[in-house]
C-alpha cells in the first residue's frame, strides 16, 4: 500500500515543523537541564489549532483527522520528544480529550457544548470523570 500526504497535510506538517524549529528547538537543552515543561507553549499550540486538532470545527476545533494528529506529534517530537508527547499523553485538555468527546458530541450536554471550545482553545487544564447518565460524571475545564 502506498500512502502520501495530501497537499493540505503537507502544508500543516511544514507549519508544525517551522513552529517546532523556531519556538522549541532553541530551548530544548535549557528545558531538559532544568526539567522544565514549557506550558507557556500552549497558547501558541492553540493558535496553530493543535490543542483541538481532532475536535469538529463547530466546537472550536481544527476538524482534522488522525493523520494530521499523528503528523503534528511526529513534527513536534522531531525537535523535543517531551513536547511532542504532551498533546498525546500529558495534556488531557487537548488532543487526548478529542477522541472521546468528539465522538459523543451529538449526545453532548449543553454544558459540554459550551466547554469544548475552552478545551480546544488550549485551556490551562481539564479533567474528566467518566460515567453514565445520572452517575454524576462530568467533564470540566479547570483553570
Amino acid at each position: 500500500m502506498q500512502f502520501e500526504l495530501t497537499e493540505e497535510q503537507l502544508q500543516m506538517k511544514m507549519s508544525v515543523r517551522e513552529f517546532a524549529e523556531a519556538e522549541i528547538a532553541p530551548h530544548v537543552m535549557e528545558w531538559d537541564e532544568s526539567q522544565h515543561f514549557p506550558i507557556e507553549l500552549w497558547p501558541k499550540l492553540a493558535e496553530l489549532g493543535l490543542t483541538g486538532i481532532l475536535f469538529p470545527e463547530e466546537h472550536g476545533g481544527a476538524g482534522l483527522g488522525y493523520v494530521e494528529y499523528a503528523t503534528a506529534i511526529e513534527e513536534l517530537s522531531r525537535v523535543d520528544g517531551s513536547v511532542g508527547d504532551a498533546p498525546r499523553s500529558a495534556a488531557p485538555r487537548s488532543m487526548i480529550c478529542a477522541p472521546p468527546l468528539s465522538t459523543t458530541v451529538s449526545r453532548a450536554s449543553a454544558t459540554d457544548a459550551r466547554e469544548m471550545p475552552v478545551l480546544t482553545a488550549g485551556a490551562p487544564a481539564a479533567s474528566g470523570c467518566p460515567g453514565g447518565p445520572g452517575s454524576g460524571g462530568a467533564k470540566r475545564p479547570c483553570g
